[in-house]
């Protein structure tokens, strides 16, 4: 980077003092006004820690701060070899990786390839002597990237790349982020797919910036609405005991498994844990001291049979089972990790056995506590198509999907049932305003446990999630499932709801303000289509719904996937345009974003008269305009307008032997 021995020098210097750090430059320059009296730029001494300089970046407002490790730095060159100098002093590097940048590309320009590695140094180096030499690396070698590495507050090992990522505000602001990178000397490497507002940018040997430098800058800028640097470590990857036989939340192909047929939480994570969000179990009750739940357990329960509130009122070992799933705690080095390891559970107990009397009331008393008592997501792993049907039992759901979280709705998660030969999906799963949820095993098959249990399916199931051999909590001791607190082979169903209602809880904390509809539009448009099914749609949904993507009667709309369900996801535009001319008509259509995004549709057809043409189209939010054209005619017309959550769009064409041909007005309703 340019200047890199000045500027690594000018932080060694900082090692004993605290200073504040500000980038000058021309008046006239947006982000460095808005930076030069900001105090988000210092670097600051942590007293008692022997004036040792802390970095920093904003994660989500909050300030991040981290040591220097000396051991280690990231190297970076265009050829996976390291400089003479490196070599000579006898520094260690372990094997150097690729980067892919050359299959990268943004704006039409071809990325470039790096390799990296991280080099080891001796110990006991100082922070000036660590700076100094990371400074004489970048003196003596010409096309090579260089950056420092920490320690996080736990003492973990941190590692800083020449990558940052920026959120920008809107579609509209690439132009803007263009200029910005252009001015300092950074490099757009490309757009994240699922995620259209993030971009991946580089540091370059021109720039005078690391890539943490680079991130707080344009953080800090109010230009974009997050800036933030790549840090290379473990991050929310598990260490839990038991974590490698999850094969739902990583399926290596363990276990004769397939690999990648798992709902993809790894990736997940990074983006959210499920923080602030209560997820209530309807079961038979949660071991809330078990050593991997006790950390996320809510201050309210309830017994639905007795109005108790009992925080351990446990009346089986199903629920137990379903909560380890749903929130157990992640890298406390024991046990497993949930879907949503930082959820709170909400226990509200009920046998569900059939030697119970009153159990509608007392399961519609269960749903209703719990919206009114703040649950954001209600997990319900049974149901009965005979004995629970009616307007009961429906009226408390409707209640939960329109009046929890302040009229958002709660998100309402059903199992589908395990039965054989009747396969039907179950009373409460075939409601339409929850999610019902059927199990695939580690191959992606729809799961068969037994010649008398398999996951019922039909046109009512939504997604399918893993529910075959899944290890969970059990409850301590040799009251549960097993003489352990784990049980290694849980399954059916009601394994696979509780996944489900683990990326609801992911969902909404990451995206607080979505309705309940709105979080399970994105779980069925994002699901993950497997390969052994076909998937068709023959289930025409009306306008103004949400739902038009193609799905099978046995897996629904397929295998639920956290990590593109955490993406922005795009909303349904029905569209149709009715000939009313008296002969028959070809037609041009185009759709296109007017916000400087790059999507575009395009359509040719030919209508009789009074035939209609009809289309669905995926639109993310923002403002289109569509494009219609009459061949013969020439004649042409155009419309703007403003997608929010989907709609439907109209078009009209006239004319007869005494009437010229024209277009009429566009009609378009939003939803």
């Amino acid at each position: 980077m340019k200047n890199i021995s000045k500027r690594i020098f000018a932080l060694a210097a900082l090692c004993t003092a605290a200073l504040l750090f500000v980038f000058s430059g021309c008046a006239d320059d947006p982000l460095e006004n808005n930076l030069e009296n900001s105090d988000e730029l210092t670097i600051a001494t942590r007293g008692g820690d022997g004036g040792s300089p802390y970095y920093f970046y904003d994660h989500e407002g909050e300030k991040i701060y981290l040591s220097l490790n000396t051991e280690h730095a990231f190297f970076s060159a265009v050829e996976p070899r390291l400089s003479a100098d490196i070599t000579q002093r006898g520094d260690k590097a372990v094997e150097f990786q690729s980067d892919n940048g050359d299959k990268k590309q943004h704006a039409g320009k071809q990325g470039v390839n790096r390799y990296s590695t991280e080099l080891s140094f001796e110990k006991g180096l100082s922070d000036e002597q660590y700076l100094e030499l990371l400074a004489d690396i970048g003196r003596q070698n010409k096309d090579v990237l260089v950056a420092p590495y920490f320690n996080d507050q736990y003492g973990s090992k941190i590692g800083l790349s020449n990558f940052f990522y920026v959120k920008l505000k809107d579609e509209n602001d690439v132009a803007l982020l263009e200029k910005t990178a252009t001015q300092y000397d950074c490099v757009i490497v490309s757009q994240d797919e699922f995620m259209p507002l993030w971009f991946t940018l580089s540091v370059t040997e021109a720039s005078e910036l690391t890539a943490l430098e680079s991130a707080n800058l344009f953080h800090e800028s109010g230009l974009f609405v997050a800036g933030e640097p790549d840090l290379m470590a473990d991050i929310a990857l598990s260490n839990d005991l038991y974590y490698a036989q999850q094969w739902g939340l990583k399926n290596t192909g363990q276990y004769g498994g397939m690999s990648g047929v798992d709902i993809k939480a790894e990736q997940a994570w990074p983006i959210s844990t499920g923080q602030n969000i209560i997820v209530a179990l309807i079961d038979q009750g949660v071991d809330l001291d078990h050593p991997d739940l006790v950390a996320n357990k809510h201050s309210l329960s309830f017994d639905c049979q007795t109005g108790g509130t009992a925080l351990q009122s446990i009346r089986g070992n199903h629920g137990t089972a379903v909560a380890g799933i749903i929130g157990a705690v992640m890298n406390n080095t024991s046990g497993i990790a949930g879907v949503a390891p930082n959820c709170k559970l909400m226990s509200i107990s009920h046998s569900l056995s059939s030697s119970v009397t009153n159990i509608r009331q007392q399961l519609a008393a269960g749903i209703n506590w719990a919206w009114q008592k703040g649950a954001h997501v209600i997990n319900c792993s049974w149901g009965h198509q005979t004995a629970l049907s009616g307007s009961y039992i429906t009226d408390a759901i409707n209640n939960a999907t329109t009046k929890g979280r302040g009229n958002k709705g709660c998100v309402v998660v059903f199992s589908s049932g395990n039965d054989l030969p009747f396969t039907t999906v179950k009373y409460p799963a075939t409601l339409p305003n929850v999610i019902a949820v059927g199990a695939v095993d580690r191959t992606g098959t729809r799961s068969i446990w037994n010649s008398s249990q398999a996951s019922n399916y039909g046109p009512e199931l939504d997604v399918v999630a893993p529910g075959t051999d899944i290890y969970t909590t059990d409850r301590q001791g040799s009251v549960g499932y097993t003489s352990g607190n784990y049980d290694p082979s849980f399954g059916g169903t009601s394994a696979a709801a509780p996944h489900v209602a683990g990326v609801a809880a992911l969902i909404l904390s990451e995206y607080p303000d979505l309705t309940s509809s709105e979080v399970r539009y994105r779980i069925v448009k994002t699901a993950q289509k497997l390969p052994s099914y076909a998937f068709t749609n023959p289930y025409t949904n009306p306008p103004g719904t949400l739902l038009s993507e193609a799905r099978n009667a046995e897996v629904g709309y397929g295998l639920v996937n956290a990590y593109a369900a955490l993406s922005p996801v795009p909303y349904v535009l029905y569209f149709e345009l009715i000939n009313a001319n008296e002969q028959w008509k070809t037609f041009l259509i185009e759709i296109q974003s007017t916000d400087g995004g790059l999507l575009s549709y395009q359509d040719s057809f030919t209508l009789s008269t009074n035939q209609m043409y009809t289309a669905r189209y995926d639109l993310f939010p923002g403002n289109f305009r569509v494009s219609a054209y009459a061949e013969t005619d020439f004649v042409d017309c155009e419309y703007n307008f403003t997608v929010v959550k989907g709609g439907s769009l109209r078009l009209s064409y006239f004319g007869n032997s005494n009437t010229p041909p024209y277009w009429g007005s566009p009609w378009f309703t939003s939803n």
